[in-house]
């Protein structure tokens, strides 16, 4: 799948294709007819970010899982253990999997419960 999404990504490298505006029916149905394998998202944050969004998308969605991380160790403040596990679950997790990129307000709702939680 990531094989016949790299190549898409590289087409719009800089923005993307918009927020949500890829998965369309026409474009899932054609990635189908490649792969054999029905699917409606990346199954991964990182390459869904630069799909959506480019680069720039990308950038941003690193900047904030390195954020989330970032305030204690820059204050000399421990990083609290559910902090530092979730962020790396979500890390991890993205790798094979786009859920934390995809819309959910339980999932926004747990990453800046997470960043409240740092800072």
């Amino acid at each position: 799948m990531w094989t016949e999404l790299l190549p898409i990504v590289r087409h719009r490298w800089l923005g993307g294709y918009g927020y949500g505006a890829f998965w369309t029916r026409a474009r899932v149905e054609d990635i189908f007819l490649k792969t054999r394998w029905p699917f409606s998202d990346s199954h991964s944050c990182y390459i869904e970010a630069a799909i959506q969004g480019g680069i720039v998308a990308l950038a941003l969605w690193m900047l904030l899982l390195i954020t989330l991380i970032q305030p204690g160790a820059t204050r000399g403040l421990a990083v609290s253990p559910f902090s530092a596990g979730f962020v790396s679950f979500v890390a991890i997790h993205g790798l094979a999997e786009a859920t934390f990129f995809l819309p959910s307000f339980a999932c926004f709702a747990l990453l800046f419960l997470t960043l409240a939680h740092c800072g």
